[in-house]
């Protein structure tokens, strides 16, 4: 109740500041705005990049030595960096294809178990791929696109009384992403990609480790020379303004981490690693404040449901459930600033308060140990938003959003149990502009 509280509070505060601080925009905008042109550099050929970001890692465990067969699915909220060279030639009148060789650094180390003896379980070194694109140039330096292909992580686990052994765990990857050219060779990106094995890392004992993950990153690139130049005429621009309301829609891919704290030495502590789809929902108003910046207020409302799966189940009952804990809704408020690259174009970074509800489940959880609530939290992203039409957006975004605080509840163990859940999403988002 005190975050419904919180949030109505804040829209109220929201909506009554923001028609005195659009008169005072209005006053201080310029008369005669510049026009900012695309770059004329190339749109196609070869490139190099490097980006980063974060990445929501994940390891399904499987120990065969457990009798029924036990599969966890852990969780690795981490850091990501690495670089990519690539290829893109024009297939039509907007139409790109392109191929990409990529390298994603995680080098995350698994810990699932309180006060863990031997080292970690299981870490996730990086990531190689390569895969084919798929894209539509909006504006010339601009372009929307999908990727596709194969993809190898490098792998290490632990073996027998106090060995490691390393290798690689092929898969497919997929992702969407969106870039656009801030100079005649220079482009920023904003890329979500998607990693899944095809087979299980194994182990002399009687261990698989299953990787998987979910990575959004922020990049630059150099396209190098290739002869052709943007194909700007007055005819291709569109009159847009990011100045004024919006309303949007999105889709969206998120995984979650869900850390389950308890005191008793050896308890499975997590994160436990959940995933899903979803779709969402976002109002703002966005106000030029001149050299091309853009200031904006924002909230967002995202439905994304996943469910949390302890196998073990701390019960002596074998048939009990699994579900453990729940997520679904995210609710944000908060700002974002942005840069206008070219007159349709622009790349922005948000920070927000949000909430996230959070449920355990109250069959998994002894003594009355079930129940919902909303959990206060932050929310930090960044993207890229273009106009294909005088009011219309579409565009690529990412947010990792965390809770500062925690569910708690109670078990067959004395110790209360504190569940802390977090989200990394990435979004495919289509904007109405007022």
């Amino acid at each position: 109740m005190r975050i419904g509280l919180g949030l109505l509070a804040s829209a109220l505060l929201l909506g009554t500041a923001l028609p005195a601080l659009s008169a005072d925009m209005t006053i201080a905008a310029p008369t005669d705005p510049v026009v900012l042109q695309p770059a004329e550099g190339p749109s196609t050929g070869l490139y190099v990049e490097g980006h980063l970001g974060g990445a929501m890692l994940g390891t399904e465990y499987t120990d065969y030595d457990f009798d029924p067969v036990e599969t966890q699915d852990w969780a690795k909220p981490a850091l990501t960096a690495g670089f990519a060279v690539g290829w893109d030639t024009m297939l039509g009148s907007n139409l790109v294809g392109g191929v990409e060789l990529r390298y994603d650094y995680f080098n995350a180390d698994f810990t699932p178990y309180e006060d863990a003896i031997g080292g970690p379980l299981f870490i996730l070194h990086d990531s190689i791929s390569a895969t084919g694109k798929i894209g539509y140039e909006v504006v010339p330096g601009t372009q929307v696109y999908a990727v596709a292909g194969f993809g190898s992580t490098g792998v290490e686990a632990p073996e027998g009384f106090d060995d490691f052994v390393n290798g690689r765990a092929n898969g497919w990857v997929g992702g969407i992403g969106a870039e656009t050219r801030i100079s005649d060779f220079v482009s920023a990106t904003i890329d979500a990609r998607y990693f899944r094995a095809f087979e299980a890392f194994a182990t002399e004992d009687d261990v698989d480790f299953l990787a998987h993950y979910v990575a959004v990153t922020a990049g630059v690139k150099y396209r190098f020379d290739d002869g052709s130049k943007a194909r700007a005429t007055a005819a291709d621009r569109i009159d847009f303004d990011f100045t004024g309301p919006s309303i949007g829609l999105s889709l969206s891919a998120a995984a979650a981490s869900m850390t389950r704290a308890v005191s008793t030495p050896g308890a499975e502590t997590g994160p436990f690693f959940a995933e899903g789809a979803g779709i969402g929902g976002s109002i703002g108003y966005d106000f030029d404040i001149g050299g091309n910046w853009v200031l904006g207020a924002t909230a967002s409302i995202d439905y994304n449901p996943m469910t949390f799966y302890d196998a073990s189940a701390d019960s002596p009952d074998v048939d009990g459930t699994t579900e453990f804990a729940y997520l679904d809704t995210v609710v944000a408020i908060g700002g974002r600033l942005g840069a206008k690259i070219n007159w349709q174009t622009l790349l922005y970074g948000k920070v927000a308060y949000a909430a996230i509800h959070t449920t355990a489940n109250e069959d998994f959880f002894a003594l009355g140990g079930g129940g919902d609530e909303w959990l206060g939290g932050v929310q930090i992203g960044f993207g890229l938003e273009t106009a294909v039409s005088d009011s219309v957006t579409i565009g690529v975004e990412g947010t990792y959003t965390t809770a500062t605080e925690a569910l708690v509840t109670e078990n067959t163990q004395l110790q209360q149990i504190e569940l802390t859940p977090s989200i990394l999403a990435a979004k495919a988002t289509l904007k109405y502009h007022f």
